[in-house]
């Protein structure tokens, strides 16, 4: 077994933050359900991505590499048809929740049995939600006692689909996708405070930018208007970085002797994007640059977080 022997050092330097994995899932689900070819570059890839990516091509997507413009990243040339229709009938999932949760709208819309499988814990990750609205839209699907595998066999209608805040905001986004195909309007309601809202705002944000409107109604995450009969909008497009990646470096940065976080993106909607906002208050050092985020050596003062 090879050893490794690690000195005591201060940290110093650049990095390159990778790319986000939660807005990766969403860019890549928006370009898949567009009609026509889009091309998302900047893709950190991982075993998450690839699930989603195999989905995609379940559902009659085409989803293939090609070099990117940033090293050492990915680019996908994605063309869809503007609806997704089935090429299988089963998906893997792997062990990502973000990809179950997000495609089972879809896949309840197919018309047609469309089989999710997983592994590891995703196989008994909760999906109630998803099954109490089944029940009200009369979409048949079943299930080993609430695990996968979940098949589900229907068409969703448009109306009025509830869902309680407390449960994860992957299930509100899953039907922020799949809803605006439908041939009618439909709502979304939140039945209690809303757990980990800026998720949902980093879906409602790439939706726009593929041409979806969705208007929420009191800009307090508990009711959404979403118009039938849209059509997703083919465009070239680059994953933003990672906050929650890039704030180790800050804190790194602080600690050590400086480092700067490259391919940051201020204007982000990311709830982790808060950790620039934090060190200032503590008193870091901190530079803020177009794409990059430098922090100096700091001495720091105690402050209070919210961690929400």
């Amino acid at each position: 077994m090879e050893k490794v022997k690690i000195y005591p050092a201060k940290l110093a330097g650049t990095v390159q933050v990778p790319s986000s994995k939660s807005m990766g899932h969403r860019e890549i689900i928006c370009a898949g359900l567009a009609g026509g070819t889009s091309i998302v570059d900047n893709i950190s890839m991982s075993q998450d991505i690839e699930a989603t990516m195999r989905v995609l091509r379940a559902m009659n997507v085409s989803v293939d590499e090609i070099p990117s413009m940033i090293e050492g990243r990915k680019a996908l040339q994605i063309t869809g048809t503007g609806h997704p229709i089935a090429a299988a009938d089963n998906v893997d999932c792997g062990e990502s929740g973000s990809t179950l949760r997000f495609f089972i709208p879809l896949g309840a819309n197919l018309g047609c049995p469309l089989t999710f499988i997983g592994h590891g814990k995703l196989v008994s990750r909760p999906l109630q939600a998803y099954y109490d609205i089944l029940d009200k839209q009369f979409v048949q699907y079943f299930n080993d006692n609430g695990n996968l595998p979940l098949t589900v066999n229907g068409h969703l209608m448009p109306g009025k689909f509830e869902l309680p805040g407390d449960v994860s905001s992957q299930f509100v986004s899953g039907l922020l996708f799949a809803l605006p195909l439908l041939k009618g309007d439909s709502e979304i309601i939140i039945t209690s405070p809303l757990e980990s809202a800026s998720y949902v705002d980093m879906t409602l944000n790439c939706l726009a930018k593929y041409g979806v409107k969705i208007e929420n109604v009191d800009g307090a995450h508990r009711h959404y208007l979403v118009p039938g009969k849209q059509r997703f909008k083919a465009q070239d497009s680059k994953v933003e970085g990672d906050w929650s990646q890039a704030a180790f470096w800050t804190v790194g940065g602080a600690l050590g002797a400086g480092i700067t976080a490259s391919g940051v993106d201020f204007a982000s909607l990311q709830g982790d994007k808060a950790v620039v906002e934090i060190m200032q208050r503590m008193g870091a050092d901190i530079a803020q640059n177009a794409d990059s985020v430098t922090v100096n050596s700091s001495t720091t003062q105690a402050t209070v977080i919210d961690a929400s």
